[in-house]
């Protein structure tokens, strides 16, 4: 806090400029301070925040590879299902069109092939 100086004395002001910036210099070495231990409780808190980080990474990590294997496997479910389905309808098809299947392929490796074997 400044000092107002009161200049109607007889004597000399410098004696109270001094005072004043004494005064001045250990207020501002009061503030340094108070700003010095801000900042180390910054640098403490933010340090425990990366530390806590840090710890939480291989959790959430471990999480999302969790949820994302989950996804995986359902998509190859969906995709084995329809394979399946597919292949089942292929089957169907087959078995529908038996004779003229057999047919087909026995008359593209054998080209002489006769018909008259198939039931």
């Amino acid at each position: 806090m400044v000092k107002s100086i009161n200049i109607f004395n007889k004597g000399s002001i410098l004696p109270s400029i001094l005072k004043i910036e004494a005064e001045l210099i250990e207020q501002e070495n009061k503030i340094k301070k108070r700003a010095d231990e801000k900042l180390r409780q910054a640098e403490l808190s933010s340090a425990k925040l990366v530390e806590d980080t840090q710890k939480e990474l291989p959790i959430v990590e471990e999480e999302e590879r969790g949820k994302l294997l989950q996804s995986l496997n359902s998509e190859i479910e969906n995709l084995t299902s329809k394979d399946e389905q597919e292949f089942q309808k292929l089957e169907r098809c087959i078995e529908k069109n038996r004779k003229k299947s057999l047919e087909f392929i026995l008359k593209n490796i054998i080209p002489q092939w006769n018909n008259k074997y198939i039931e």
